[in-house]
């Protein structure tokens, strides 16, 4: 879900997701400086699953936690053209017009739902053969 981590163990970054991370190629992502380096926000991009031969997307946004607060990461957000999804989920926001089909979306879903189901069948084998 687009919005911030409030959670994330990276004691360096406030990250700020515009997309799924399972929505992109794997290997495609790579993180560069946003501006200039001093400015202390990065940027994970990638290319979609849905356009391999498209144009670098931005999958999460990340701001350097000493030159911003959570606050101050939002602001940006927001005055660079994302808006607030709803007040009871502050740090959320919408994703990009250009964003991910329910098809695609529901797809993407089940692939990740059948691989968990695959690897859960998997671990009971290991624990029932203990």
């Amino acid at each position: 879900m687009p919005g911030i981590d409030m959670k994330s163990k990276t004691a360096k970054y406030i990250h700020v997701r515009q997309r799924e991370p399972f929505t992109f190629i794997q290997d495609s992502l790579v993180t560069i400086a946003f501006g200039k380096k001093e400015d202390g926000i990065k940027a994970v991009m990638g290319k979609l699953k849905k356009e391999p031969n498209g144009g670098m997307k931005v999958q999460t946004m990340l701001f350097d936690k000493e030159k911003f607060t959570v606050k101050e990461a939002e602001k940006w957000i927001k005055t660079y053209g994302y808006k607030v999804m709803n007040k009871a989920f502050a740090g959320c926001f919408e994703q990009p017009k250009e964003d991910i089909s329910i098809e695609t979306l529901l797809s993407e879903y089940t692939e990740r739902r059948d691989s968990y189901i695959k690897t859960l069948k998997e671990a009971q084998k290991i624990v029932a053969t203990k």
